[in-house]
């Protein structure tokens, strides 16, 4: 068995895909691998699963960029995210965190919108890229709360922190994960996470609704997918597994050592459901952003 990975080992999906492979081969006694396929958003590795054989072996790990916002901003794709996959379960979840720098003047949430709305344009905010999931809810941030920033795209998600602990943008969305080291360290200062409620990890940090922020419920997530045409059988099969290795004493810990919360579906019809829902949002976003990749 192999789990197709959208990026270069080192990084956190590949830390999570190394993890379950770990505890797949350990629990089963089967060979599991990590396929690495960087490239195009991950578009590359979706494109690998989708043309595999629905025998139970191929399985990748995406997430909402895969399959939420990747259909939407890019004008050509080679496979169908709804058509083509067959959804086994949700691995983790978390909300996004705005935060300032330190030093900066910004001391809470509503005092960066009210500023931003009496200077339009002045504010800017950092992201791993032009259509990322970071960018587009700095510009969903825009389109519900009326205040307008200054887009800055870096190469990545480690260039736009250290672009922000530089002073050169003002504020950046973030997960959790990447943002709470520096948080804990004190260069950071969190002004809000993007969940309708407080998230448990950072309790002390608002949550959109409680700031006055309508239609504001926004979450990073992974989750595995097997190629369409999968037998139900199997599907059951390999749902038992993963959802066995998520909820393992060894994946939980790196998970939560990660600052990511594990999440597992229900059943692979919970999941299919809510990346359903995820998939209308996300469009919903990308639409109101403008953003295309050709």
């Amino acid at each position: 068995m192999k789990i197709v990975v959208g990026f270069p080992p080192g990084g956190g999906t590949d830390l999570v895909a190394r993890a379950l492979a770990e505890q797949l081969r350990k629990a089963s006694g089967r060979a599991v691998i990590v396929e690495n396929r960087p490239g195009a958003g991950s578009n590359i590795a979706s494109d690998a699963v989708a043309r595999a054989v629905p025998d139970g072996n191929t399985v990748l790990l995406g997430g909402n960029f895969s399959h939420a916002i990747n259909p939407h901003l890019y004008t050509h794709l080679t496979f169908d995210v709804q058509r083509d996959f067959t959804p086994l379960t949700r691995v983790n979840y978390g909300p996004f965190l705005f935060a300032v720098r330190k030093e900066s003047p910004i001391h809470s949430f509503t005092q960066l919108i009210d500023q931003a709305k009496s200077a339009p344009g002045k504010f800017t905010y950092g992201s791993s890229g032009n259509g990322t999931p970071q960018h587009l809810a700095g510009s969903w941030l825009e389109k519900t709360t009326g205040a307008q920033f200054l887009h800055v795209p870096y190469k990545g998600g480690a260039p736009a922190v250290m672009a922000l602990l530089g002073g050169e943008i003002d504020f950046l969305a973030g997960s959790i994960a990447v943002l709470s080291p520096q948080i804990a360290a004190g260069a950071l200062r969190p002004l809000a996470v993007t969940s309708a409620k407080r998230w448990p990890t950072v309790p002390d940090v608002p949550a959109m609704l409680e700031l006055g922020v309508q239609d504001f419920d926004l979450y990073i997530w992974l989750g595995l997918w097997l190629p369409a045409g999968v037998p139900s059988d199997k599907l059951a099969e390999l749902f038992a597994m993963f959802r066995g290795a998520i909820e393992s004493a060894t994946v939980q810990e790196i998970l939560t050592r990660e600052g990511l919360t594990p999440s597992p579906s229900e059943s692979p019809e919970e999941f299919a459901a809510f990346a359903a829902s995820e998939y209308a949002l996300w469009g919903k976003i990308v639409k109101s952003s403008g953003a295309r990749v050709e």
